[in-house]
């Protein structure tokens, strides 16, 4: 489940637009490297403007039937999208279907387990938190 809030103006962010019109997405889990280029990306944008390219994340097509990811990163969950709950308040919560995961060997200690060692950045609401051992 994410969570994904709404523009100044009421309007659905982009991450929101884009899950209700193709029923996909990617959650990419960043390290430390990203937490700045991951909190800018939050920056509320004109919907013609990329935060890909504005802030210069690379990104790379890794399932065809899935949005791109960041390039260089250890982790990712290729998702589907199962339902939106409304709760009221300013976010709406979306429940996602787990399809593919992406996962350099490199950090995968236990594979009968799938226990995955990873220093990676979560947003929490406002504020930033560090999560390990998936």
């Amino acid at each position: 489940m994410i969570s994904i809030g709404h523009k100044k103006d009421g309007t659905p962010k982009d991450t929101l637009k884009n899950i209700r019109e193709t029923k996909k997405c990617v959650v990419c889990f960043v390290d430390e490297k990203y937490l700045e280029k991951m909190n800018n990306s939050s920056e509320e944008l004109p919907k013609e403007v990329s935060e890909a390219e504005k802030f210069d994340i690379k990104t790379k097509k890794v399932y065809e039937e899935f949005p791109p990811m960041i390039e260089d990163i250890n982790c990712a969950y290729f998702c589907e999208l199962n339902q939106e709950v409304n709760i009221g308040g300013t976010t709406i919560p979306v429940i996602l279907n787990v399809k593919e995961v992406f996962i350099k060997d490199e950090f995968i200690t236990d594979k009968e387990r799938l226990t995955i060692d990873l220093d990676v950045i979560g947003r929490v609401g406002a504020s930033y938190a560090k999560l390990t051992k998936i």
